[in-house]
């Protein structure tokens, strides 16, 4: 009786196998729990799935998965194309109208406040802002207009992965040379302003006083020759995009900032200050000086751009070139 009470009061032989799955099945769902939770923090961009599935399950992607690849591509050209267009119009014509000759006191004579005045009166941010606004709308139409053009053209095509990728490449030249011509117009203009104008508005660039006069003459042909070398440049880009010198892209981003860098502490050393410190006669750049610094800043300017929008160009490439599994029909 003791032999059978002892035995039934044991542990089963497997207990602490069974102790042992459940610990190992809490640990598993705590690491899928994780897993997850990181995946909405952290998403992976489908360009990078399409990669991974394509090395992974031997080119197994689906003809779904890589015409939402290549269709997303066409949009986002197309988009980014109609944004830099937006942006670099608003800045030509900010220039200018900033250049038109003036004579002295047609503020005075205007009569009413008219939307010129209201303008160079306005605080540069908000003038910002609404280069920007114009832009995001830009960006907006294009997107809707871009997706229904690529839904029509992909319902009536035999070959939809091959039309969404003709027109993602189609339109690829129009939107590298738009997006670096728009953001680099964009941050040079601005830059400029806030180098030269300061805190004052830009209704203070027609003062008749000849330090002014020169000040606003020197920054309107450097930022129109900044413009149209920006244009030139993103065009030359745009057209050499395969070539092999522009293969190699990963110095320009840092270059670009290394020279911004030593661009303003040029300009400090050498005080070329807004208009207020030239007012006040607490400097006197030479206009040699200033153009020199608008040269080094518009290069600083447009070798970042260009480093960042050839490198999401590369990433659009490689989901453009992502094969499906399965052939097309003929």
């Amino acid at each position: 009786m003791k032999t059978t009470e002892g035995w039934l009061t044991q542990e089963p032989p497997n207990a602490g196998f069974e102790e042992h799955m459940k610990t190992a099945e809490d640990q598993i769902a705590r690491d899928l729990a994780l897993v997850g939770r990181m995946s909405l923090v952290r998403s992976t961009p489908l360009e990078a799935t399409l990669r991974a599935v394509s090395r992974g399950a031997g080119a197994n992607v689906t003809r779904e998965l890589a015409l939402v690849a290549a269709g997303r591509v066409f949009v986002s050209r197309v988009a980014w194309a109609a944004a830099g267009l937006a942006s670099l119009t608003c800045v030509v014509a900010m220039v200018f109208s900033l250049s038109v000759p003036r004579a002295a006191g047609w503020i005075a004579h205007e009569g009413h406040r008219g939307f010129r005045i209201e303008l160079l009166e306005a605080r540069r941010l908000w003038i910002g802002l609404f280069v920007v606004a114009v832009a995001l709308a830009a960006h907006v139409g294009a997107s809707g207009i871009a997706g229904r053009v690529l839904e029509r053209r992909v319902a009536r095509a035999s070959d939809p992965v091959g039309v969404a990728r003709r027109l993602g490449r189609r339109v690829d030249r129009w939107a590298l040379a738009a997006s670096i011509a728009g953001i680099a117009a964009f941050v040079v203009w601005f830059g400029m302003l806030e180098v030269v104008v300061g805190r004052a508005r830009l209704v203070g660039l027609f003062s008749q006083s000849h330090e002014i006069v020169v000040i606003r003459r020197v920054m309107l042909g450097s930022s129109r020759a900044a413009l149209f070398a920006t244009v030139i440049g993103a065009a030359v880009v745009a057209r050499c995009r395969d070539a092999r010198w522009l293969r190699f892209t990963t110095w320009m981003v840092p270059a670009g900032i290394a020279l911004g860098v030593v661009t303003c502490l040029i300009g400090a050393q050498f005080d070329v200050g807004p208009l207020v410190a030239t007012i006040l006669g607490a400097a006197r750049p030479s206009g040699a000086m200033r153009i020199a610094l608008a040269g080094m800043g518009t290069i600083a300017v447009f070798l970042a751009t260009t480093g960042v929008v050839l490198r999401g160009r590369r990433r659009d490439e490689a989901a453009l070139a992502v094969e499906p599994a399965d052939p097309e029909p003929r």
